[in-house]
């Protein structure tokens, strides 16, 4: 019984010194769909300007970093849009759908640390100027590549 407890007791010390995994399993080199929504930056509430972003995003991973790709909705109305993880590019534009695709550096798809995008908002018909920060919060991983 000794000898039980004992080995019970290593097994339990041994995982509580393993250091816990923030987020996903680290994704191996490839292409995914990831699900994502626009969070208001402050709060766990849906952004308004959520049903401007195409989903789902792809994620591309190469020697262990995370690029994004998303769709823009509306994209004369979203002036900017700028990941803080750095990396932000306009790789497409389709002026007659009136949509962009951006790329940018993902440091993580944790729903824990969701990635933080400043955008500007400008709608001059309706007198609208606004800039928002909000969040990305990645969901589920699908590889396709």
């Amino acid at each position: 019984m000794k000898k039980f407890l004992a080995m019970a007791l290593a097994f339990i010390l041994a995982l509580a010194l393993i250091p816990a995994q923030q987020g996903q399993a680290k994704l191996k080199d490839g292409t995914y769909k990831v699900n994502y929504t626009v969070m208001n930056a402050q709060g766990n509430s849906t952004s308004y300007g959520n049903d401007y972003f195409v989903k789902p995003a792809t994620i591309t991973v190469k020697n262990g970093k995370m690029t994004a790709r998303i769709t823009i909705k509306k994209s004369s109305w979203i002036k900017k849009f700028s990941a803080t993880t750095g990396g932000n590019k306009v790789v497409s534009r389709n002026k007659k759908k009136d949509t962009r695709v951006v790329q940018f550096k993902v440091s993580s798809l944790s729903s824990k640390k969701p990635t933080k995008v400043k955008t500007r908002v400008e709608i001059p018909s309706q007198n609208y100027y606004h800039s928002y920060t909000m969040k990305l919060k990645f969901g589920s991983v699908k590889k396709v590549k």
